[in-house]
């Protein structure tokens, strides 16, 4: 298992990998390119990467578009059916996004928020949260999730 740029344990034990991971979470978090491609690239070399699914999965929510639920359910099942192989912040990842994929926006924004409770470095969940915390109006979480 390796850490990620910022400490936090991820499931992987490839180098590539992880490197890939980081890249596309930087153009997730800029805005810029396509860092589905790049994460694609990160999970053919290592299937079993759960934080890498954990990412796929969070760009299809922050998509806010249906056309990317299968996706998001291939995503999640690759992670639940790793079982204790995921890291708990990934398995928690993952029963956030399976939380959006029922149905609950509001409750999987607020499970993403938790993570940060017990790995406040994890940037994905943070701007997972975030995004979701624009869509539904809440205004001070914009502020204090940060600030947390």
């Amino acid at each position: 298992m390796l850490t990620d740029a910022r400490g936090c344990l991820t499931s992987t034990p490839s180098s590539v990998s992880l490197q890939q991971y980081e890249q596309a979470l930087e153009l997730s978090l800029s805005y810029e390119l396509d860092p589905l491609a790049t994460i694609q690239k990160a999970l053919d070399c290592d299937p079993t990467f759960a934080m890498g699914h954990c990412l796929r999965a969070g760009l299809a929510i922050m998509a806010t578009d249906r056309g990317a639920l299968p996706m998001l359910a291939q995503s999640t099942g690759a992670i639940e059916a790793l079982g204790r192989r995921a890291t708990d912040r990934e398995r928690a990842h993952c029963a956030a996004a399976r939380t959006w994929l029922q149905g609950d926006f509001a409750g999987a924004i607020q499970r993403y928020g938790d993570i940060l409770l017990d790995h406040p470095h994890d940037l994905l969940a943070l701007q997972i949260a975030h995004v979701g915390d624009f869509f539904l109006g809440a205004s001070s979480m914009l502020r204090d999730r940060i600030a947390q």
